[in-house]
């Protein structure tokens, strides 16, 4: 056993530095150790260091809970059935809103909003018993998850309707918010009408916002609210229905003729200003179309003049994109493969539209044959690295944004090389069930009914010679949005068979699905 050499331990040294642990050489009023070191010497007691050690102890207040029989300790409020389908939205359904590109806007900053803000924890519960529905089997009752689901959504509805009424507690973050998740319940309840309806207020009021420059882009929330809204505009423009242009920075809107070199620090800011551009030219397509009688000789001169600076944008935005793909996915931020992919595929399908929405003839498409070879290229690329179809999550089936399902749509219905257009019909059948308010199933239908259409005069022919006239070509086919998307669906599809100067004719076909 050690024993202590020289003289006995003393236990007469002050509080503090029997505290620390060190000798104190007990000097009065207060020992050199601690004036030396600038610490407070707080003088002495008879006390030893386990009597000090249960005086603190003593000291400190002790917190007790007092738990009734049929209380819980709770971390997030609500019921215990709006607790657990806070929990599906929070570890499911946000990986599937995210698409191919994952946020911290859905992850994070939702699930924390929804435990102070009831809207919001009703709307988020709602969301996610419509979206655990898919995940239950297919004999399962869902009766009572719908029955929850509507109770959930006019809870949030009432709440809502509250917080306009108290528009000093409710800043207008929340009140878009709430406005996005009620969009993800009519679009997941495939009740298309009323998710346009709903863009369409959070759009307005971001842009009257915008309009008197009230809208703040301080953080990383506030710029992924706005870039969300800013895409589900460009998918109302997509359904017939107005844009509104929504310039976050207006000095900054264009991306071309600033004498500066376009550069992204990572793939969100190409998004963003990918996002920006494709609304600015959808704008100026729905302005040229909504021209009646205009023909490519009348076309005029500022409209060229525009049309010329928006490819101008596009084509800068190419390359700073393909500048940013020489950088490692590390830096640039790509964490899923498939992402600069689809962003490809957008640049590709808006600036086609673009450069063909002054013409009138639809055989103008024809001179892009190339384009559209890259952009199924780039969907097929994209299907070889998604999980195979049999053992597809439901997250893979379903995302808020349109991704790629509608792009490759319209790729099909614009292009009429036969080869090309089959091979986006194929890429098409194998893409998700859902993406934003496009129902896989129905579309596939649509396009195959096109070019059945378009192909009738001259089906004799191997399919590699069928070659599509102007007066056969199908200009829109124009999907009727019911309440209910209910097979068959009625269609009407637009033709020109008196010449590209003569009126159009409808035929309406009931499509099945």
């Amino acid at each position: 056993m050690h024993r202590r050499v020289g003289k006995p331990k003393s236990r007469k040294g002050c509080v503090t530095c029997k505290i620390r642990h060190v000798k104190c050489d007990e000097q009065k009023p207060e020992c050199n150790q601690c004036t030396r070191s600038d610490r407070k010497c707080d003088g002495y007691s008879d006390s030893s260091q386990r009597q000090l050690q249960e005086q603190i102890k003593k000291d400190i207040p002790v917190q007790r809970w007092h738990i009734n029989p049929d209380q819980s300790f709770v971390l997030v409020p609500g019921s215990r059935e709006e607790r657990q389908y806070v929990h599906v939205f929070c570890t499911q359904a946000t990986h599937a809103l995210s698409g191919f590109f994952p946020t911290e806007f859905w992850t994070r900053f939702l699930p924390q909003l929804s435990h102070r803000y009831p809207a919001i924890r009703h709307a988020v519960s709602a969301v996610g018993a419509v979206y655990g529905k898919q995940l239950l089997p297919a004999n399962a009752d869902s009766a009572d998850v719908e029955q929850f689901t509507l109770l959930q959504y006019n809870k949030a509805i009432q709440s809502f309707l509250g917080q306009l009424n108290s528009p000093q507690t409710v800043g207008i973050d929340l009140v878009l918010v709430t406005c996005l998740l009620f969009v993800c319940l009519e679009t997941l309840r495939s009740k298309n009408v009323r998710a346009l309806d709903h863009i369409q207020s959070g759009v307005q009021i971001l842009a009257a916002r915008l309009k008197e420059k009230k809208v703040t882009v301080n953080n990383e929330f506030e710029r992924e609210l706005l870039h969300i809204f800013g895409r589900l505009n460009i998918q109302t423009g997509l359904f017939g229905r107005g844009i509104l242009p929504l310039d976050i920075h207006p000095e900054k809107s264009t991306i071309a003729g600033s004498g500066e070199i376009l550069a992204f620090d990572n793939i969100s800011q190409a998004r963003e200003t990918l996002t920006n551009l494709q609304c600015r030219a959808l704008v100026f397509i729905r302005s040229v179309g909504s021209k009646s009688g205009i023909t490519y000789e009348t076309v005029f001169e500022q409209q060229i003049k525009e049309q010329k600076s928006l490819e101008a944008e596009y084509h800068t935005w190419r390359e700073a994109f393909d500048r940013l793909g020489k950088k490692s996915s590390k830096t640039t931020g790509i964490s899923d493969p498939r992402a600069p992919l689809a962003l490809l595929i957008e640049h590709q399908t808006s600036l086609v539209w673009l450069l063909n929405c002054i013409s009138q003839e639809e055989s103008h498409f024809d001179n892009f044959t190339s384009n559209f070879e890259e952009i199924v290229g780039l969907a097929e690329s994209i299907l070889e690295l998604s999980p195979k179809t049999e053992s597809q999550p439901v997250a893979e089936q379903f995302s808020l944004d349109p991704g790629v399902l509608a792009q490759i749509y319209w790729t099909a219905n614009k292009c009429r090389d036969p080869l090309i257009r089959r091979r986006a019909i194929a890429a098409l059948a194998r893409c998700p069930a859902r993406q934003g308010m496009w129902l896989r199933p129905l579309i596939v239908q649509v396009a195959s009914k096109i070019v059945e259409m378009e192909e009738e005069a001259i089906c004799s022919l191997p399919v590699k010679e069928r070659r599509v006239a102007e007066k056969d070509r199908v200009y829109e086919a124009l999907i009727y949005p019911e309440e209910d998307q209910r097979s068959p669906c009625p269609v009407g599809f637009l033709f020109k068979p008196n010449g590209v100067n003569g009126e159009f004719e409808c035929r309406q076909v009931d499509v099945a699905w």
